[in-house]
């Protein structure tokens, strides 16, 4: 197992991602949902994040404000075989 040095809290910049943070930001996505302690069912959609997810979610709030939208609600729906 390889120990990583402690992070210091001073170095780190807290900001709103943008879409060059896409990747970084589906992989950490990724990451969070595949260390849950137990399996679900159906599993979690964040296992299926790719870059592309958040650029689109991007795309959906930039036309949502366009028109005016207080509010823009995502849910993943799927039908189970």
């Amino acid at each position: 197992m390889t120990t990583r040095p402690a992070c210091r809290a001073e170095s780190w910049t807290v900001r709103d991602a943008t879409i060059v943070d896409a990747a970084a930001v589906a992989d950490l996505d990724r990451l969070a949902f595949a260390t849950q302690s137990g399996p679900t069912n159906p599993p979690p959609g964040g296992l299926k994040e790719t870059a592309a997810t958040p650029a689109l979610m991007a795309a959906a709030e930039r036309e949502a404000r366009r028109q005016g939208l207080a509010r823009l609600t995502a849910m993943e729906r799927r039908l189970e075989p």
